[in-house]
C-alpha cells in the first residue's frame, strides 16, 4: 500500500515508483466524489524511487479516492491501478495515522478495448 500521513493542512500520499529509464514525472489524482472528476497534485521524488503528493486536508471520516499516473523518461505513461481512472484506491480520513482504514482493492472494474495496442506499434 501506499503510505499515507496526515497534518492540519494537506495529506501526504507516497509511493515507491520505479521504471528502468527513469521516471520523468508523477501526478496523484484524487477525489472525493467519482462522479465529479479528479483533482491532480504533482508528486516528488524524496528519496531514492519514493515520491511524494499532498493532497488538501479533508475532515474525518471523508473517503480519498485515488490514483497515480507516472510517465517514465522514455515517455511511457502507466496509472495505478490500471484501470484508472474507473477503478481507484481509496482511503478513509481519521484523526491519526495510526487508524487508517485501507481500501486499496478497486471498487470496481472492466476491461475495454486496449488503444493503442501495446503489443503492436
Amino acid at each position: 500500500m501506499d503510505s499515507v500521513v496526515y497534518d492540519e493542512d494537506s495529506i501526504a500520499v507516497s509511493a515507491v515508483i520505479k521504471t528502468k529509464s527513469g521516471v520523468a514525472e508523477a501526478s496523484i489524482y484524487w477525489t472525493t466524489d467519482t462522479t465529479l472528476g479528479f483533482n491532480s497534485a504533482s508528486m516528488e521524488f524524496v528519496s531514492g524511487d519514493t515520491a511524494v503528493g499532498y493532497i488538501s486536508a479533508q475532515i474525518d471520516s471523508t473517503i480519498i479516492y485515488y490514483y497515480i499516473s507516472a510517465t517514465s523518461s522514455s515517455g511511457k505513461t502507466v496509472t495505478k491501478p490500471i484501470v484508472a481512472p474507473d477503478g481507484f484506491y481509496k482511503f478513509m480520513v481519521e484523526n491519526s495515522v495510526t487508524d487508517v482504514v485501507d481500501y486499496s482493492q478497486p471498487e470496481e472494474f472492466y476491461l475495454s478495448q486496449n488503444y493503442p495496442n501495446p503489443f503492436n506499434q
